[in-house]
C-alpha cells in the first residue's frame, strides 16, 4: 500500500514537471542529493540514497567545500556494492549523468527503469569507470529504448574496489515521454529494514 501511494505521488509529480518543472531548455534536473548532504539513517548513507544488500559498506566524507560531501563505497572482494537513489518520474528519453570520482579499482554509474506498476524494465544499464587517486569528471548519456514511468540512479563500486563519488548530477533530456498512468496495486518495490545510524553497512545478502 505504501508503494502504491508513493508511485501515485510520483505520477502527480511527473504531471507537474510537464506543467511547471522544466527549465527554459526543457531539460529536467533530478533531485538526487548529489552533494550527499544530511545524516545517515538505517541503510541510507545520505537522504535519498539506499545501500544494496551486497556485503560492502558506505560512508559520507567531507570535501574542501563546506556544503558538499562525497560518498565512499567499499565493495567486498567477490561482490559489487551499490547505492540506489529514490524513484523519480522518467519524463524524457535520455538520461545524462555527470559526476566526479576517484578511488581504486573500478566503479560503475547507471540507472534502473520501472513501469508504473513497479515492474523493473532495465536491471542496470551502466558505464564502467577505471579509478585512480586522481579525481576525474565523468559525463555519460543513457538512452532508454522502452517506455518507462520511473527511474532511479545506481552508483557502484565493483568487487574489491573503493570508489568515492561527489558532485553527482542527473538530468533528463531529449524527447518528452508519455506521462505515467496511475500505478497498479501490485509490484511493490521493497526497501531494506532500518538499522543503527553511523557507518552504513549493507544488510546480510
Amino acid at each position: 500500500m505504501k508503494t502504491k501511494k508513493l508511485l501515485i505521488a510520483l505520477s502527480i509529480a511527473a504531471t507537474l514537471c510537464f506543467a511547471t518543472g522544466t527549465r527554459a531548455d526543457n531539460d529536467i534536473d533530478l533531485p538526487i542529493n548529489g552533494d550527499f548532504r544530511g545524516a545517515p539513517s538505517g541503510y541510507s548513507p545520505a537522504p535519498g540514497w539506499t545501500l544494496t544488500a551486497d556485503g560492502g559498506n558506505a560512508r559520507i566524507l567531507p570535501t574542501h567545500d563546506r556544503d558538499e560531501f562525497c560518498l565512499e563505497l567499499t565493495a567486498a572482494p567477490n561482490r559489487p556494492q551499490s547505492v540506489l537513489s529514490n524513484l523519480h518520474p522518467y519524463a524524457r528519453n535520455t538520461l545524462k549523468l555527470e559526476l566526479k570520482i576517484r578511488g581504486t579499482g573500478t566503479a560503475a554509474i547507471g540507472y534502473e527503469a520501472f513501469e508504473s506498476s513497479g515492474k523493473r524494465l532495465v536491471a542496470a544499464d551502466r558505464q564502467l569507470v577505471s579509478l585512480s587517486n586522481f579525481e576525474q569528471k565523468v559525463k555519460h548519456y543513457f538512452r532508454l529504448s522502452v517506455p518507462a514511468a520511473f527511474i532511479r540512479i545506481r552508483l557502484t563500486a565493483e568487487p574489491g574496489s573503493n570508489a568515492l563519488f561527489r558532485d553527482v548530477d542527473a538530468e533528463l533530456e531529449g524527447h518528452a515521454m508519455p506521462i505515467a498512468p496511475p500505478p497498479a496495486a501490485s509490484g511493490a518495490i521493497m526497501a531494506p529494514p532500518p538499522a543503527t545510524p553511523g557507518t552504513v553497512v549493507a544488510p546480510p545478502p
